[in-house]
């Protein structure tokens, strides 16, 4: 059974330096749990205990054998190779059936602390050898701790031994070392198999923990020293062989108790947990199987998370193994051993440890058999590249390109060491690559005033020699232009007049970049459309005054840029009055006309075309000078097709005002028009109109229908947020697709929920002018 004290000890360092050239033993190819075989055998001739510290106070574990027949120690010290193959030295002592390391005389270096069948000897520590020693009268016994068991009256360590049926407690005197002749506390404790000491409620000072089948009894030390008015915990267990451990499990900072229970004659067994709750213990995993007793607790996976080895025996091979159980979360351990680790020939094991036996910063796992200890060391795997580097990675030209990647989100090694480096650099006079100060991070540099692509391969290493660099695939790094904003906005808006602003930008890379636009100040009402730029705003009497405007434009990969402009509102003009002649002359004439305008609106143009000429004549470069003129015009570019009700309404124009303004425009060139039954319709000079009556959507639209297509019932709201648009409008549109029928527009309460009208037809639809809102069968749209 493996005895674990608390160990602090050293040697001289002469005798490190001689281990160190003797112990350069290279790492194991494989090593469990792929490799289940030991990897190394350690001379150690006979039979007996081991104990495990640090000696020689250089940080690494040692390890001390002893053959319980002859007394013969063997003692073995770490370098950072691991260790050595034969014993750094051995010597003569007492023959022990339990081991421990433990500072006995508070000189900082550990001592050997020797159980033999009649007494317990103490082997001091100085200068490297163990010459000097003390004979505890203790006789007999079937456990031994050592621990500061009376700190009430000193800080040496005592010692407390397991009798059949008896506690017995030796306080050492701390001024001389002295030892009584008899034991200093006797404590009756029938039928308990094991013992041993930890700080149990995090005072400070170490408490008794004793154990037996069905019972577990712990003997607190307050400050008046330890508590043996105490009864114990009932178990739920059965009768068999007890072994007892107390070590952090569950990670709360806490030791934790873990017990084997063996049946000798049945053969069952049972390996168990139990954490601690308020004045009890909880058990938190049971696992059955042929254990023989010994065990050790300790990270066997590198996770961080301590695991459980414990000795086995197959019961129809009689083959002996040290089963692995790793625990997957707190307490979680599965029923199942998550590897066995094989002992070979050996016949026997007389305690199991883990630690750093191979100078590596994580643990291995020893057993000390018949004439050896055996030592299984964990396997150190290559790093593995987990997932590709993307080539979406970019930051803006003239901005930071520090921590851009942190490379171990692409990149895992099995104990967690990783050395990145970088392996190509496609053109490092403009954009260059380093390893971050962290070590895993990565950092671009761009030249002043440059933009473009770079591709960057990295490589990662885990430190051992044997394994090579692992490369990741090769990524792109953009380093991305800043947009600007090429437009000049108009400086003024009549109340009552519908203002356009067409926000324009430059971008030279990417070429293709996507770009979203928003009002960051604004009046209120103003709009822009997320996607096209286009800023809108209908001033009332109310606004009349200065704002402040300002445009924000986003690319794809990060850049903004924004434009800030003073719009004045000046106050709406008031017409002269008409003269009563003149409209008493012309009331007839109108009313005569008036049924045949509201029946057509070609008579109602053309009823207004007669007016025409009282307009004075303007230079054709002059014509898009005057604000409303341009207005009209961009409306036409934009919504070709458009009838003249439909401008009308949508820039808020008289029927005058708007008569003259598109005759003016057609007479110059910059528009033209076509009658499609009783609408004219109006299309910049360059495009050709079409002759069917097939409604075609533009790309707003056709992107619309095909996300309610791919989200049947989709909202207006989630169509704004999936394709960045405002909500007014993702309205506009949907009402244009619902009137021609290829969409559906349900209402469910508040929520209105859109579905394609799979083959329906274009229907017209009316708005409060009088004619179809879109171009309906009589009156196409060039396709979009």
């Amino acid at each position: 059974m493996y005895r674990r004290a608390r160990l602090l000890t050293a040697l001289v360092l002469l005798l490190a330096i001689v281990a160190l050239l003797v112990a350069a033993v290279p790492p194991p190819v494989a090593g469990f749990p792929t490799r289940t075989g030991y990897d190394r055998s350690l001379s150690a001739p006979g039979a007996g205990p081991v104990a495990v510290g640090d000696l020689n106070r250089d940080g690494l574990p040692d390890i001390v054998a002893a053959d319980a027949r002859s007394g013969m120690y063997y003692v073995f010290l770490q370098t950072p190779m691991g260790l050595p193959a034969s014993p750094t030295f051995t010597f003569q002592g007492a023959a022990p059936q339990r081991l421990l390391l433990a500072d006995m005389d508070n000189d900082g270096a550990l001592d050997i602390v020797a159980l033999g069948s009649n007494a317990t000897v103490l082997m001091y520590q100085d200068n490297g050898t163990f010459g000097r020693t003390t004979t505890v009268p203790t006789g007999g016994g079937m456990a031994i701790v050592v621990a500061n068991l009376n700190l009430a009256v000193d800080d040496a360590k005592d010692v407390a031994l397991l009798a059949p049926d008896l506690l017995e407690i030796w306080f050492q005197n701390a001024s001389g070392g002295a030892w009584s002749a008899r034991a200093d506390v006797n404590v009756t404790v029938s039928g308990y198999h094991d013992l041993d000491a930890a700080d149990l409620n995090g005072d400070g000072t170490p408490d008794l923990v004793l154990a037996k089948p069905f019972a577990l009894l712990v003997f607190p030390q307050t400050p008046a020293g330890l508590d043996f008015n105490r009864f114990p915990q009932v178990l739920d267990s059965f009768n068999g062989s007890v072994s007892l451990g107390l070590a952090g499990v569950a990670g709360d900072a806490r030791p934790e108790v873990v017990m084997t229970t063996v049946d000798s004659v049945s053969g069952y067994a049972e390996l168990s947990v139990y954490t601690q709750d308020v004045g009890s213990f909880n058990r938190i995993a049971k696992i059955a199987g042929p254990f023989t007793g010994g065990f050790a607790v300790g990270d066997l996976n590198d996770d961080g998370v301590p695991d459980l080895a414990a000795a086995t025996l197959d019961q129809v091979t009689s083959a002996q193994t040290v089963t692995v159980f790793l625990q997957r979360f707190t307490g979680g351990f599965d029923a199942v051993p998550s590897f066995q680790l094989a002992l070979g020939s050996a016949t026997s094991d007389y305690g199991i440890a883990t630690g750093r036996f191979s100078g590596r910063t994580f643990s291995d796992l020893l057993v000390r058999t018949d004439g050896a200890i055996l030592l299984f060391q964990q396997e150190d795997l290559p790093p593995v590249l987990i997932q590709a580097i993307p080539s979406s990675l970019a930051f803006n030209a003239g901005g930071s390109g520090a921590a851009l990647v942190d490379l171990r989100n692409y990149f895992a090694d099995d104990h967690g060491v990783l050395v990145f480096q970088v392996v190509y650099e496609e053109n490092p006079s403009v954009l260059h690559a380093t390893i971050a100060a962290d070590g895993h991070h990565l950092d671009f540099a761009a030249a002043p005033g440059w933009f473009g692509k770079g591709r960057f391969q990295v490589a990662a290493t885990d430190g051992v020699p044997t394994h090579g660099p692992v490369p990741s695939n090769g990524f792109d790094v953009i380093v991305n232009a800043i947009p600007t904003v090429t437009s000049s906005p108009p400086a003024q808006v009549r109340a009552g007049e519908r203002f356009q602003y067409q926000v324009t930008i430059s971008d030279p890379y990417p070429a293709a970049d996507l770009h979203s636009f928003m009002l960051l100040e604004a009046p209120a009402g103003m709009t822009i459309d997320a996607v096209t730029g286009l800023v809108e705003w209908t001033p009332s009497t109310s606004d009349v005054g200065a704002h402040t405007v300002v445009v924000r434009v986003a690319d794809s990969h990060g850049g903004t840029a924004d434009q800030t402009f003073a719009l004045q509102v000046v106050p709406a003009l008031v017409p002269p009055p008409t003269m009563p002649i003149v409209a008493a002359a012309a009331l007839g004439a109108i009313a005569a006309l008036a049924a045949g305008a509201f029946a057509s609106e070609n008579v109602k143009y053309g009823l207004l075309m007669i007016f025409i000429p009282l307009y004075s004549k303007i230079k054709r470069e002059q014509v898009l000078d005057h604000f409303v003129r341009g207005q009209i015009y961009g409306y036409v570019l934009a919504n070709p097709g458009e009838h003249y009700n439909a401008i009308k309404a949508a820039l808020n124009l008289t029927n005058g005002s708007l008569a003259h303004h598109l005759k003016t425009l057609e007479r110059e060139h910059f528009i033209k028009s076509k009658r499609f039954g009783l609408y004219r319709r109006f299309y910049p000079m360059n495009m050709k109109i079409p002759e069917d009556g097939f409604f075609t959507p533009n790309e707003i639209q056709k992107t619309i229908v095909d996300l309610i297509r791919s989200v049947p019932g989709i909202t207006q709201k989630e169509i704004a947020e999936r394709l960045g648009l405002t909500p007014p409008t993702v309205n506009y549109h949907v009402g244009i697709l619902s009137e021609h029928q290829a969409i559906r527009v349900e209402r469910a309460g508040r929520k209105t929920h859109c579905f394609v009208v799979e083959g329906g037809s274009a229907g017209a639809g009316s708005t409060s002018g009088g004619g179809p809102a879109a171009p309906g069968p009589s009156a196409p749209r060039p396709p979009a």
